[in-house]
C-alpha cells in the first residue's frame, strides 16, 4: 500500500534531505516515539514521530477488470431496485383505497377520537351521578362506551 509521509522539519531519506516521502508497505507501527514503515517485516524507514506532520495512505487501486465488474455488479443491483420498486408501485396502485376505521367507528358514535369539551365533560359527569351505565352515557354523548370508562377515570381518577 502506497504510504506518503510530510514532515515537519525536513528529513534525511535516501541520502537527501526531503519535506516529503513514500513507500510501499504493508504495516505502520509507531513504537517508543518512533514511526515505522514496514514491509514484510523489514523496516523501511525510522522516523521520529515529532517530525511527522502529515500521512497519507493510499488503497492500491484496483484492476481495470476489477472494476468493470465492480461497476456492472452495482448497475445490475440499481435494476434490480429498480423492477422491484416498479412491481411494488403497481401493487399499490391496484389496490382499493382503505376507508379509515374512524370513518367506520364515527357512523356509529359520531365523536368517537374526537377532543372533549367542557360541557361533554359536565354531561358525562351528571349522568354518571345519576347513575347512568356507559353505554347509555355513551348513546347519549355520541362516544364509545371505552371511551366514557376512559374519561370517568381521568376526571375522577378511577
Amino acid at each position: 500500500m502506497p504510504i506518503r509521509v510530510m514532515f515537519s522539519t525536513p528529513y534525511l531519506h535516501d541520502g537527501a534531505w526531503v519535506e516529503e516521502a513514500a513507500w510501499n508497505a504493508d504495516r505502520i507501527l509507531v513504537d517508543d516515539g518512533r514511526f515505522l514503515v514496514l514491509d514484510k517485516g523489514e523496516i523501511l524507514a525510522e522516523v521520529p514521530v515529532d517530525s511527522v506532520s502529515e500521512i497519507e495512505l493510499k488503497r492500491p487501486r484496483a484492476s481495470r477488470e476489477v472494476r468493470a465488474a465492480r461497476k456492472a455488479k452495482r448497475a445490475e443491483a440499481a435494476e434490480a431496485a429498480a423492477a422491484a420498486a416498479s412491481a411494488t408501485s403497481a401493487a399499490e396502485e391496484a389496490k382499493e383505497p382503505k376507508a379509515h376505521a374512524w370513518d367506520a367507528i364515527r357512523a356509529e358514535h359520531a365523536q368517537a377520537y374526537r377532543p372533549w369539551d367542557a360541557e361533554q365533560e359536565r354531561r358525562l359527569l351528571a349522568m354518571h351521578d345519576a347513575g347512568a351505565s356507559n353505554e347509555e352515557i355513551g348513546a347519549a354523548l355520541g362516544r364509545q362506551p371505552s371511551a366514557i370508562s376512559s374519561r370517568l377515570r381521568r376526571l375522577r381518577g378511577y
